[in-house]
């Protein structure tokens, strides 16, 4: 089965679309598969509703190991499942916490496993901080590096929000060879054209 990883920095709505998208397809309960960064997996079924307010959080690296849930598109004349894998967030420089620094680790090393791989970034915080702030140098060395492992797209989240459109052009200028879709997890705009995409790419 094909995996589909969500990276990119804390807070920027990985865990908020990959529940926002579940819903999309159809999903009112999902079945998150949790992978510590010892390799241990447990598995939970929960409503998306409870999911969302127990997972998604204001406060950075709330998700701290990987999390998925297994989805499916119509593709050609049938159906096809894959794994939709949600990630801790990256960071620039060396965490604090060991427990951070492993599920960041964790992150690194499923990029070399995904068949597909979802970069979100904030564009209403990039139209807020500009491009040296809101497009880091870790946002960059991830396009980089995971444009080398496999099928690699952006996703401009939050825009709904304030700023984001002067944000997305600051994100299409900074990464002129990349497939951008501009969307919001909260209002599921843009999910049309990013269905379409996975569903051609896996």
């Amino acid at each position: 089965m094909h995996k589909c990883l969500i990276v990119g920095k804390p807070n920027v709505g990985k865990t908020a679309f990959l529940l926002s998208f579940s819903r999309y397809l159809g999903l009112a309960q999902v079945e998150l598969r949790m992978r510590t960064s010892d390799g241990s997996i447990h598995a939970k079924r929960r409503s998306i509703d409870c999911a969302y307010t127990e997972l998604v959080q204001s406060a950075p690296h709330t998700t701290q190991k990987l999390q998925s849930v297994v989805l499916e598109l119509p593709v050609r004349k049938g159906r096809r499942s894959f794994e939709l894998v949600d990630s801790s967030g990256i960071t620039d420089g060396i965490h604090a916490s060991p427990v951070v620094r492993a599920a960041m680790a964790q992150t690194l090393e499923a990029i070399t496993a995904a068949k597909v791989i979802i970069h979100i970034l904030d564009a209403a915080a990039v139209g807020l901080l500009g491009l040296s702030e809101g497009v880091g140098v870790i946002d960059r060395d991830l396009a980089e590096y995971a444009q080398q492992q496999g099928e690699y797209f952006l996703l401009a989240n939050k825009m709904d929000l304030a700023g984001a459109q002067w944000g997305l052009q600051i994100i299409t200028k900074a990464f002129t060879q990349v497939q951008i879709f501009p969307v919001s997890a909260l209002t599921t705009e843009g999910f049309k054209e990013v269905k379409r995409h996975v569903a051609r790419a896996i």
